[in-house]
This record gives C-alpha cells, structure tokens and sequence, in this order.
C-alpha cells in the first residue's frame, strides 16, 4: 500500500492536475489572444469569439478571406476561406477551406505567426492564380 506522501491519486494530486490544467488554458487563451491581436493589427476584423480557456471559437474577416480559429489552436492551423469564388484547386480540403500546410508543417506550428500566416494565405492565392 502505497503512504501518503507517494499517493497520486489524492485530493493533492487533483489540486496539482487542476493546476496544471488551469495553466494550460490560460497559455491557449494567451496564444489565441496574441494571434487574433496579430490579425486585426493586420487588417481583419473580428466578427465573433465564443472562445473560453483552452476552447477557440473566434471568426475574422477582410474582404479576401474568413479565417476561423478551431477548437485545437495552437495545436491546430486556423481554416481560412475564400470570401470570393477562386478557382477549384486541389490545395483546397473538400469543405472549401484552402489546404495551407501539409502534416509535417504541423510541429513547427508556423500559423502561430500572424505576419507569417498571412502571408501563406497570399503565396496560395498566388500559386493558385497561375494554376
């Protein structure tokens, strides 16, 4: 039987879990923060955010593009859609949104950067244009 002092199932090891937990949440709301920030400096506009803690929810727009940040982020890239009919391309997923990174891209995470993000966004407008 394990003491006390080694129990990890415990009142303390849930206060220690909830903790941690709560650290984390306030590090994807931070990250979410400093990244829809980065947009709106940039030009978007947010039009909602139901986001809460470790929960992302939030929508932005300019005229060229909605970008969603989805439940996942930072883990996962923004969706980004093209608010004017473009050409049908294979760099797009079968919702629409416009396919920006490939799975390997994914543990650099390189959408956390706004300037960075945006400017893939422009580079896909671009290839896709000249086909």
């Amino acid at each position: 039987m394990a003491d006390a002092e080694t129990d990890d199932t415990g009142p303390e090891a849930a206060k220690t879990t909830d903790a941690a937990l709560a650290r984390w949440a306030e590090f994807v709301a931070a990250r979410r923060e400093t990244f829809v920030n980065g947009l709106v400096h940039r030009g978007l506009r947010l039009v909602e955010d139901r986001s809460d803690g470790a929960t992302s929810n939030a929508t932005l727009r300019n005229p060229r593009i909605t970008v969603t940040i989805v439940d996942g982020f930072p883990y996962t890239p923004p969706k980004v859609l093209a608010n004017e009919p473009v050409p049908r391309s294979w760099h797009r997923e079968n919702d629409g949104h416009l396919c920006l990174y490939a799975p390997h891209d994914h543990n650099g995470q390189p959408w956390l950067n706004p300037a960075a993000f945006l400017e893939r966004v422009g580079e896909w407008f671009s290839k896709n244009e000249a086909g």
